[in-house]
C-alpha cells in the first residue's frame, strides 16, 4: 500500500492528467500573489515574469502545418498572472502590432490623465449682447476634445442661446490645435464650428493663437473611460492620436512603457499612438505587459478592462465577429489589429485580450501574424486560440448589457464662468 500510495503521489506532482482537467485560479497565483504583495509600493507594475514552465501545446507543430513562414507568426497565450503557459511562440520576435498599439496609449492616458478627466473647449468673448440678441464682437473656442463633433456644438449653441447670443457682429475663433468631426486642426475645423452654432448669420472664421476678451464658460467632454472605450471599440485613429498628443506623442507613450514597464528599448518603435504606418513594432512578450499592466492601472481607478475595451460578442465594434462558432466569446474583452497591404506595407493582422474563466482567473493572449491575407490569418487565430483554450477554460461570461459605447449627449457639461454682460 504504501508504494502504491507513493506512486500516486508522484503521479500528482507531475501533473500526469488530461489537457481539459486544470488548477483554479488561487492554486496557480498563490504564490505569485505572495510574492507580488511584498513589492515596494513605489513599484506600479508588476514585473512578475509572464511565463512560467513550460506550455502545454505545442505551438510549433500547430503553425508548421498551416504558415509558410513561420518567422511572421507569434503567439502567447497564459494566465495573466504568473502562473500557467498555455502556448507561446516567437514571443520576443518583433512585429508590427497595428492597432494593438492603442492599448499602450490607453494604457498611459489613464496613467498620466485619470479615468474622469474631461478634455476643455474653453468660450471666450470681446462683447456685449444687445436687447436683440447681437454679440457685438468675437467668438474664442480654446482647447481640444478629441470626440467633438456636432452634437457637442449644440450643446455650446444652446448654452449661447439661452445668455441671449442669436448672431454676433465679430468671427468665429478657434484654438491652433481645436479639432472639429475627425478634422485636422485649422481652418476646416473652425468653419464646421462656425456653421454649427446655429446662429442668424454664419459668421467669418479664422485661426488665433491667443483668446480675446472674458471667458465664459468651459465645455467639457466625455470622460477620459468613456473616449478610450469608444476609441478602442472602433479602433479610431483620429482619436488615438489626439490623445497621444496630450501625453507626449508617440515618443512619449514609448518612454512611459520603457521606463515603468522596463520593456527593452530595441524591441519597441512607435511612429505613431495609434498603430497606423509601418514602422511600430513591439514582441509579443512585451503586449502582453501592456495588457497586464493596463488592468492594472484599471484596478487602481476602480475599473475594469471592460471599461475601456470591446468585448466579443457585442453586435457592433471590431469584436463582433471574433470567437463566434467558440464558447467563450462571451468572455472575451481585447483588441484587434490590423494593416492591410493597400496601407502601403506587407499587411497585419494581430489581436490581444483577456479572457474571463472560473478556473484561472484570466487569461490573456497575443497574437500577430504579418502577410497580406490579414482575413485568412484573423481566422486562424481564432482557431487557434479555440484549440488551445476550448477544452482547457471554463469561461465565465460578463453580466452587463452590451450597449454602452454610444456617448450620450447628457454626459457633457457646461462649467459657467463668467455672464456676458447685456446692454439694457
Amino acid at each position: 500500500m504504501t508504494v502504491y500510495f507513493r506512486l500516486i503521489i508522484l503521479i500528482f506532482m507531475l501533473g500526469i492528467t488530461s489537457n481539459c482537467v486544470s488548477k483554479t485560479a488561487d492554486e496557480i497565483n498563490q504564490p505569485i500573489k505572495s510574492a507580488v504583495m511584498t513589492q515596494k509600493a513605489t513599484v506600479l507594475y508588476s514585473t512578475s515574469p509572464v511565463v512560467i514552465g513550460k506550455p502545454e501545446f505545442d505551438a510549433d507543430g500547430w503553425f508548421s502545418e498551416r504558415v509558410p513562414d513561420r518567422n511572421l507568426v507569434t503567439a502567447l497565450v497564459a494566465t495573466l498572472e504568473p502562473g500557467k503557459t498555455f502556448a507561446e511562440y516567437n514571443t520576443d520576435k518583433v512585429l508590427n502590432p497595428a492597432s494593438l498599439i492603442k492599448l499602450s496609449t490607453t494604457l498611459v492616458a489613464l496613467n498620466k490623465l485619470g479615468a474622469n478627466h474631461r478634455f476643455s473647449v474653453k468660450v471666450y468673448t470681446n462683447g456685449e449682447v444687445d436687447k436683440e440678441g447681437t454679440l457685438n464682437g468675437d467668438l474664442y473656442f480654446s482647447g481640444s476634445d478629441p470626440t467633438f463633433n456636432g452634437i457637442s456644438a449644440n450643446v455650446i449653441a444652446k448654452e449661447l442661446q439661452d445668455r441671449g447670443v442669436l448672431q454676433i457682429t465679430g468671427k468665429v475663433y478657434v484654438s491652433p490645435d481645436f479639432t472639429f468631426n475627425y478634422n485636422e486642426p485649422g481652418e476646416s475645423s473652425a468653419e464646421l464650428m462656425a456653421g454649427n452654432l446655429h446662429l442668424k448669420k454664419k459668421p467669418e472664421f479664422a485661426v488665433s493663437n491667443k483668446p480675446s476678451g472674458t471667458e465664459i464658460f468651459d465645455f467639457k467632454s466625455f470622460t477620459l473611460q468613456e473616449v478610450l472605450l469608444y476609441m478602442n471599440t472602433f479602433s479610431i485613429n483620429f482619436i488615438a492620436h489626439q490623445i497621444g498628443n496630450k501625453v507626449g506623442g508617440a515618443e512619449g507613450v514609448r518612454q512611459f512603457l520603457i521606463d515603468e514597464l522596463k520593456l527593452d528599448p530595441n524591441k519597441i518603435k512607435l511612429e505613431t499612438t495609434s498603430g497606423l504606418e509601418e514602422n511600430n513594432g513591439m514582441t509579443a512578450h512585451d503586449v502582453f505587459l501592456v495588457l497586464r499592466a493596463l488592468k492594472e492601472e484599471l484596478k487602481r481607478q476602480d475599473l475594469e478592462p471592460v471599461d475601456v475595451l470591446p468585448t466579443a460578442g457585442e453586435t457592433i465594434g471590431t469584436l463582433r465577429s471574433r470567437f463566434s462558432e467558440t464558447t467563450f466569446k462571451q468572455a472575451v474583452t481585447g483588441k484587434t489589429g490590423t494593416l492591410s497591404a493597400a496601407d502601403g506595407g506587407i499587411g497585419m493582422a494581430s489581436f490581444a485580450g483577456l479572457i474571463y474563466t472560473k478556473n484561472y482567473g484570466i487569461v490573456g493572449f497575443v497574437l500577430m501574424h504579418e502577410g497580406a491575407s490579414h482575413v485568412v490569418n484573423k481566422k486562424l487565430q481564432d482557431d487557434f486560440l479555440k484549440e488551445v483554450l476550448d477544452c482547457r477554460i471554463d469561461p465565465l461570461p460578463f453580466d452587463f448589457e452590451t450597449k454602452r459605447i454610444r456617448l450620450p449627449k447628457s454626459e457633457m457639461q457646461i462649467e459657467t464662468k463668467n455672464e456676458i454682460m447685456k446692454r439694457l
